[in-house]
């Protein structure tokens, strides 16, 4: 018995200390760097709290519109939600666009085509990166469907509304063409509709500096039925820059202007 006894102290000295795996202190985190707190529900309500500049992107574009005043409905609020949490949306905008092409083909004149759309656009080293979303679209057919509505369809101003149209969605995949300017003979509706069309051409054309001073112009008419939404573009606008551009200071200025 005292033998097994000494062999089993023996035993237990000679196998080694264990320590258990992971770090060896717990630090506590009061302040996420990187986000706001989780689960990110009250930050798109708009309890942004305080704003660190070393966020990601959407974090600040979010913050940004509560700090100027602006809000988001409960849709866009759960929307945003999915988006910090990295989720993707589910739709990848191929429906935006056929909605837009079957009410624009309704329009068409006798021998005419419709341009091509392609949403994708080459960018210097980038392959290509999704230049026209679908909200793109959306607003493009509802506000078409909103004109035949109050105009008719076959008004001259409405027509000139949807080639300037045409016009902006060319640049989703390349070149920089821009609707022709309207002088004080066209209707204010048209008018105020062609300020927004040439903004998102230039947007579309990589033209990022005169996108946002026409944005910005917008967003300072209160006579503009865009003015909301230009509000919003402008710090898109920067965004947008911001993702395609290569050198860090520039992009850091970019994300905090």
């Amino acid at each position: 018995m005292i033998v097994f006894a000494l062999f089993a102290a023996i035993a237990i000295n000679l196998v080694p200390p264990t320590r258990a795996c992971g770090p060896f202190t717990i630090d506590p985190i009061f302040v996420f760097r990187e986000s706001p707190d989780p689960p990110f529900g009250e930050f798109t309500k708009g309890k942004i709290g305080i704003v660190q500049p070393s966020f990601g992107r959407k974090t600040l574009v979010i913050a940004y519109r509560y700090l100027n005043g602006g809000s988001f409905n409960e849709e866009e609020q759960r929307s945003l939600v999915d988006a910090l949490r990295g989720k993707a949306p589910e739709e990848n905008g191929a429906d935006s666009l056929k909605a837009w092409v079957a009410a624009r083909k309704e329009l068409l004149k006798d021998n005419e085509t419709l341009p091509a759309i392609y949403t994708e656009r080459k960018h210097e080293s980038y392959d290509f990166f999704p230049n026209c979303a679908k909200n793109a679209f959306e607003v493009a057919t509802a506000t078409l469907k909103e004109r035949i509505a109050s105009y008719g369809a076959e008004d001259r101003s409405v027509r000139d509304w949807i080639d300037a149209q045409d016009t902006v969605f060319q640049n989703c995949s390349g070149g920089t063409k821009t609707p022709n300017q309207l002088g004080a003979g066209s209707p204010v509706w048209l008018r105020k509709d062609r300020e927004y069309q040439i903004a998102a051409a230039f947007f579309y054309s990589l033209n990022f500096d005169e996108a946002r001073r026409r944005f910005e112009g917008i967003a300072n008419d209160i006579e503009s039925p865009w003015q909301e939404t230009a509000r919003y573009l402008v710090t898109r606008t920067l965004v947008r820059q911001a993702s395609l551009t290569k050198d860090d200071a520039a992009k850091h200025d970019l994300y905090m202007n």
